[in-house]
C-alpha cells in the first residue's frame, strides 16, 4: 500500500529556504532517522549524502532526482 504524506506549509518557509535543496537538506538533518539512517535508505554513505546536500563544500556533487525521491 502506498504511503500518504502530509505537507505543512508554514508561514515564512520561503524566507528560511531559498531553494528546494535547502528544504531537503533541513529535512534530512532533522529526521528522526538521522543522517546515517537517511543515507542508508538512499543506498549511500553519510559522507556521500552530505556532499550531495551541501553545495558549498570543496567536493560538491549534484543531488539527483532519484536521491530526493528516496529521501522523501
Amino acid at each position: 500500500m502506498p504511503r500518504q504524506y502530509t505537507f505543512d506549509f508554514e508561514p515564512g518557509l520561503t524566507e528560511r529556504y531559498r531553494v528546494w535543496d535547502e528544504v531537503l537538506a533541513a529535512a534530512v538533518y532533522a529526521s528522526r532517522k538521522g543522517l546515517s539512517g537517511v543515507a542508508g535508505d538512499c543506498d549511500m554513505s553519510p559522507s556521500e549524502l552530505t556532499r550531495r546536500l551541501n553545495h558549498n563544500s570543496e567536493d560538491p556533487r549534484p543531488l539527483r532526482a532519484s536521491d530526493a525521491i528516496k529521501v522523501i
